[in-house]
């Protein structure tokens, strides 16, 4: 009994979004900022590619820090929930630049699907029979 609520205790907590935080590679000696995107709720799948440089993959998050991001118009690609979005945001090497973003929830799986269909038919079947 012990053993299955550890085990479930671990898997509810795996499940949960945590922050990321990542440094960008930037070159020594150049002004850099803080980039934090912030999207709307908890998505799968988030990815964030800073001027075509991949520095987050994959990640079940809400909330991502970049450190060390060059000052500047930076291209900033963000997948998130199977969708994705391109931005042109400016970094300042002042307070962080936040970015907020609107994610879609992610979609129905195919059991769901098939299992409310079956529901409904059965529910329509018995109350006109």
């Amino acid at each position: 009994m012990r053993t299955t609520c550890l085990l479930l205790i671990v898997a509810l907590c795996a499940a949960c979004a945590h922050d990321v935080h990542v440094e960008y590679p930037a070159e020594y000696g150049q002004p850099t900022g803080m980039l934090v995107i912030k999207l709307a709720s908890p998505a799968s799948g988030v990815s964030v590619a800073i001027d075509g440089l991949l520095v987050v993959e994959d990640r079940h998050t809400d909330r991502i820090r970049v450190d060390s991001t060059p000052v500047g118009t930076r291209e900033v690609s963000v997948t998130a929930n199977g969708t994705d979005r391109q931005l042109h945001v400016w970094v300042g090497s002042g307070p962080p630049t936040t970015v907020l973003l609107g994610v879609p929830d992610a979609e129905v799986g195919l059991i769901k699907t098939v299992l409310g269909t079956i529901l409904t038919l059965v529910v329509y079947s018995l109350l006109f029979h």
